[in-house]
């Protein structure tokens, strides 16, 4: 999948959770801040690890960016 895709499933996943307790507008703003933090820990995490490969943290790193392009 790539990064802006993620970024629309993530959104629409935590979305479709918050539909029920927020309106419309407030559910796709929180679901939106909901989506970045995930992203970032996943960065976070990536960081930690010792390996040289850096295509996943790029990938995410990609993905925290569509993110924020829907902000």
């Amino acid at each position: 999948m790539r990064p802006k895709e993620k970024a629309k499933s993530m959104i629409d996943k935590y979305y479709s959770h918050l539909t029920d307790v927020l309106m419309n507008a407030e559910a796709k703003e929180f679901a939106t801040v909901c989506s970045l933090l995930c992203a970032r820990e996943v960065i976070t995490e990536l960081n930690k690890l010792p390996s040289k490969d850096l295509s996943d943290l790029h990938y995410w790193t990609n993905v925290e960016n569509e993110i924020n392009k829907q902000m």
